[in-house]
């Protein structure tokens, strides 16, 4: 296939909408969503997940809820509230190994 370069139409349509790091446009669904779910959480605050949760469903800008839109609009959720696949990664504590000793 050959060497594809930074600039190139083929490398261009590899790239994913709102990846922050190749530069590539923003989708409407998610600039959408994150506004709107920003300013709903920011209103409501998320002390109270019954209440937010309520608030984030009847918010929601799409209409039917399905497809690419409400995936994206769930997926906004996660991120701005850290939960799912966006939570952080808790990592144990736990001593150092005995190559650590060899350093000191």
């Amino acid at each position: 296939m050959g060497l594809i370069f930074p600039g190139s139409i083929i490398y261009q349509k590899n790239l994913r909408i709102g990846d922050e790091m190749s530069g590539a446009s923003e989708s409407y669904w998610r600039r959408k969503s994150r506004e709107i779910v920003a300013a709903t959480i920011q209103s409501v605050g998320s002390d109270n997940p019954k209440t937010l949760h309520a608030a984030l469903t009847e918010a929601y800008p799409f209409g039917e809820r399905k497809y690419w839109p409400y995936k994206v609009w769930l997926d906004e959720i996660q991120r701005q509230l850290h939960t799912g696949r966006h939570a952080p990664i808790p990592f144990p504590e736990s001593e150092p190994g005995p190559l650590m000793g060899l350093m000191e």
